[in-house]
């Protein structure tokens, strides 16, 4: 569960989206590792679920100081945009758009979910992934990580191992899924328990997968060299048949692991702080802010100090950003600066800067984008939207 903050809207620029749907460049020979449309430049791309008008949902390319509707890859698709994430799966050079599509109706299950990609270019035809058993209601596809040509796809919402919303990963490269964890999974410590929601939260390296499981505070390490880590849960190499885990230590109240990400090693957050670790799975630093919350009352007294939440993680090649939920924002080394933004749902960082997504800003939510040289923030509409920044990939 994502924490929030109900605070000021601070627009200070505003962009729309161009008419019509149109499709990327087929150029991809001067392409950025996060640039799907050829140009050389880093793109966004920004999820609209459309869930409270029962859509098929939309996926929006921010380019150029542009907005672009993409096409949708299938008319039966529902909640397209509740996940998305950037990788150059098919080698070409230009960066592939993954989306979860959780609502969607797979063999007659309803509400099984479904994951689409689209290649960066232009040039094939969109993808699709389902879960191997598709069960009703599972949401696959409700979170995502990329790393490479591998995908790992969150569905926390299956009644895995026969126990309701235990929840379940799966895991695909080159488009096609070869393993499926459950917390009922050989090797892996500990049971499938009702409303566990296992995968709720994905991160993924270049041979680990990093699943959170935030409603129940719990982690399991899974690999050959099994150490310690907090309560999300590792899974070392992919391709791997058996399972080798260890249980570790929990926060069942505090909702710890809710937002991950990656950049050389795996970033965890919540309780207050953020955890970094490397690629094992050990240690390295940790990082917490530290406020001065204003009373009820609405005078100011000594002595009164909180945590500020982790309310969001991204990543970059660059480095790790933090929206915390007092309104600021951090990109470490650097001490935490003020940028209020209404409801902040979803986080992107590119290697210039951070965006963040704000579904219910009004009207049709917003992407304000950071530059994080200047200072300066853009913030892109795309007229017809419901929930524009439901999810950010960059």
């Amino acid at each position: 569960m994502k924490v929030v903050a109900v605070i000021m809207i601070l627009l200070l620029t505003a962009c729309t989206a161009a008419d019509g749907d149109r499709r990327p460049a087929a150029d991809c020979a001067k392409a950025t590792p996060r640039d799907m449309d050829g140009d050389g430049r880093d793109d966004l791309v920004a999820g609209d679920t459309e869930q409270w008008r029962g859509g098929p949902g939309a996926l929006y390319l921010i380019t150029a100081g542009k907005v672009i509707k993409l096409p949708s890859p299938d008319k039966a698709a529902r909640g397209l945009g509740a996940a998305v994430a950037m990788g150059d799966l098919d080698g070409d050079g230009c960066a592939d758009v993954v989306a979860g599509a959780p609502y969607t109706d797979v063999a007659g299950m309803p509400g099984a979910g479904a994951v689409y990609i689209l290649y960066g270019g232009g040039s094939k035809p969109p993808g699709k992934l389902v879960a191997p058993t598709p069960r009703p209601g599972a949401a696959f596809g409700e979170s995502l990580a990329v790393h490479g040509d591998r995908i790992a796809v969150g569905a926390p919402h299956d009644d895995a191992d026969g126990v309701t919303a235990a929840g379940s990963v799966h895991l695909a490269r080159k488009g096609t899924i070869h393993r499926t964890i459950t917390q009922d999974s050989p090797g892996i410590p500990g049971t499938s328990e009702p409303y566990d929601r296992f995968g709720t939260a994905l991160a993924m390296g270049p041979d680990a997968v990093l699943v959170g499981t935030p409603y129940e505070g719990t982690a399991t390490l899974v690999g050959d060299r099994a150490t310690r880590l907090s309560p999300p849960t590792t899974c070392r190499d992919h391709t791997a048949t058996n399972n080798r885990a260890t249980a570790l230590d929990h926060d069942p109240t505090r909702g710890y692991a809710a937002t991950l990400a990656y950049h050389r090693g795996f970033v965890v957050g919540g309780c207050g702080q953020v955890r970094v670790h490397d690629d094992d799975g050990q240690p390295k630093s940790r990082l917490s802010r530290k406020t001065e919350p204003t009373p009820d009352d609405g005078q100011p007294r000594s002595g009164l100090s909180s945590t500020a939440e982790p309310t969001l993680l991204a990543a970059s090649s660059q480095g790790y950003a933090v929206v915390w939920s007092d309104g600021a924002w951090q990109a470490p080394p650097t001490e935490a600066r003020p940028w209020q933004q209404p409801e902040p749902w979803s986080a992107a960082l590119t290697t210039t800067s951070l965006a963040v997504g704000m579904p219910t800003a009004s009207p049709g939510g917003a992407v304000a984008v950071l530059d994080l040289k200047s200072g300066k923030i853009q913030t892109y509409r795309a007229p017809g939207s419901t929930q524009l920044g439901d999810a950010l990939a960059g």
